[in-house]
């Protein structure tokens, strides 16, 4: 690197001759080389995903790349160099739309037991406009009106063993039986206008769904749902435009 030259110096008046160290540089002398940057990161990255949820701008991605609602997408695509790994699915909150499940006490078999005798304790929804969709005369909306649609009269005996159901709806102007085994599929049985045909299935695994019709076709096709919040029984109906009602029910 650096060489030591003499220097003529004049030091006490006297001539002397002084080494002096002096830097020369070499020629061949390279600067060292930079160190390389670290990466910065990605702000786009990190403000897509936080806390395992996806943030989108509209610009960023195409409704193609998209995972919309657990629908998976291509793991080997990018969008806009980003790869498609990085995203997760949109939550759609489905736990808060679940039936609660039944407590344990009133599992049996792996399933919920709804064996009891029941009265309407609370009545919820529009419940007009559930029986204007189901095509419900005006006089049969206006009696049931008259009765607040079943609170504190309407009564439902059920009698189950694992999948099979009789059930008995009480205290209303429609009286009728209903015999079923859920999993089996279309069966026919007594309803509210006359004989119909039931679906039911388990959902979830605790919620009793039917898809009800009846035979001669003359009322639009609905379907009800029975399952646990707490120690009460709800009875639910949707129509096929989806208003819906809830019926709450107590033990007697």
């Amino acid at each position: 690197m650096g060489q030591a030259c003499t220097v003529p110096q004049t030091l006490n008046d006297s001539d002397e001759d002084i080494t002096l160290p002096v830097l020369q540089l070499s020629t061949n002398t390279r600067p060292r080389p930079k160190k390389k940057a670290k990466p910065k990161a990605d702000p786009l990255q990190d403000d897509l995903v936080v806390q395992g949820k996806l943030l989108i701008d509209s610009w960023a991605l195409s409704p193609k790349k998209l995972c919309l609602g657990g629908v998976p997408i291509d793991q080997n695509e990018t969008v806009q160099g980003i790869p498609a790994s990085i995203f997760v699915p949109l939550e759609r909150h489905q736990d808060e739309a679940l039936p609660p499940k039944p407590p344990f006490a009133l599992i049996k078999a792996g399933k919920p037991d709804f064996t009891g005798n029941w009265i309407c304790s609370g009545v919820s929804g529009d419940m007009d406009d559930l029986m204007t969709a189901l095509e419900v005369s005006w006089a049969r909306r206006t009696a049931a009106r008259c009765i607040n649609y079943g609170k504190g009269i309407a009564i439902r005996q059920i009698a189950q063993r694992g999948n099979e159901f009789i059930v008995d709806c009480l205290g209303t102007p429609s009286v009728f039986q209903q015999r079923f085994h859920v999993g089996r599929g279309a069966q026919e049985t007594a309803g509210p206008n006359g004989k119909a045909i039931l679906k039911p299935v388990w959902e979830h695994g605790y919620v009793l769904s039917i898809y009800q019709t009846d035979v001669d076709g003359t009322s639009p096709p609905s379907t009800w749902k029975q399952y646990f919040d707490g120690e009460d029984l709800v009875f639910q109906m949707l129509a096929p435009n989806g208003d819906t009602g809830f019926w709450r029910f107590s033990r007697r």
